[in-house]
């Protein structure tokens, strides 16, 4: 899977990192990049993070790199569709009881932006910006805030990721 967990320790961007991943082959492939500074650990976002894996409101930040665009994708009728708003909402939740107040989640995702921002704002209140890539070029692509004052947003003219 990918190293940018891994490459923010070891690049002091961060003093410490823990990896969830649903998938306990990636838990294996890189949990050879541990130190004491990085865990990796197996778990299902959709569920609370157990607090010996991290606490609740301890961590600045978190970052999602395709969990939320996966499960958001396995709707393919209105029950999965309903199944997988429920879980991507649940993974949101999950992951925002672990930040402390003020505490960052950023979220790369592929959804048009602004269905993504539409979705983050249904699920929490404080949706700080959205950061997305429209390849066909059919919706303005923008990063802005999902406040409700809003602050100036910029356009991006490269692709993310």
């Amino acid at each position: 899977n990918s190293t940018l967990l891994s490459d923010l320790v070891k690049d002091s961007v961060i003093t410490f990192g823990y990896g969830l991943d649903i998938s306990s082959e990636v838990i294996t492939l890189m949990s050879h990049h541990e130190a004491d500074n990085l865990k990796y650990h197996y778990h299902d976002l959709t569920s609370p993070v157990p607090p010996q894996f991290v606490k609740s409101h301890t961590l600045e930040g978190a970052i999602d790199k395709g969990t939320i665009d996966a499960i958001l994708s396995g709707g393919k009728d209105e029950e999965g569709y309903r199944m997988a708003v429920n879980g991507a909402t649940a993974v949101i939740l999950n992951v925002f009881d672990t930040l402390k107040i003020g505490g960052k989640l950023l979220i790369f995702s592929n959804l048009p932006p602004k269905m993504a921002l539409d979705f983050f704002n249904s699920v929490v209140d404080d949706v700080v910006c959205v950061a997305a890539y429209d390849p066909n070029g059919e919706e303005e692509v923008k990063l802005g805030t999902g406040l409700k004052e809003e602050a100036p947003t910029t356009t991006i003219d490269t692709p993310i990721g």
